[in-house]
């Protein structure tokens, strides 16, 4: 059968796709640059994208995910509120269960017996 391989994406909804691999590789990134801006530039999204991932993410949960500061001494940034990080965390979490499994029965249902 040759090299085959896989892709898996996996969504949270609620009544409308909220949560998936882009939303949170952009909070991964606003966690460690403390910035939408520069988080926006690492993944190669423009700013007003990745303020739209982050705003459509935000409206279908009805709360916020990122807070931003404006100006200041130390110019602005952005940070995950405490919702946003726990959020991300339990997707993590559940993205690496399930990928476990999905590997799991991949090997078994497609590794070539020789």
């Amino acid at each position: 059968m040759g090299n085959l391989d896989y892709s898996l994406s996996l969504y949270l909804t609620n009544k409308q796709v909220f949560l998936g691999p882009e939303i949170v590789q952009l909070m991964q990134l606003i966690q460690s640059q403390g910035s939408l801006t520069l988080a926006a530039s690492a993944m190669g999204i423009s700013y007003n994208k990745a303020w739209r991932l982050v705003h459509q993410a935000e409206q279908a949960l009805a709360r916020p995910l990122v807070v931003s500061n404006t100006g200041g001494i130390n110019g602005g940034g952005s940070s995950l509120t405490a919702e946003g990080q726990r959020l991300m965390v339990k997707y993590l979490r559940w993205q690496s269960l399930t990928q476990s499994v999905v590997r799991q029965y991949f090997k078994q249902i497609f590794e070539d017996e020789s």
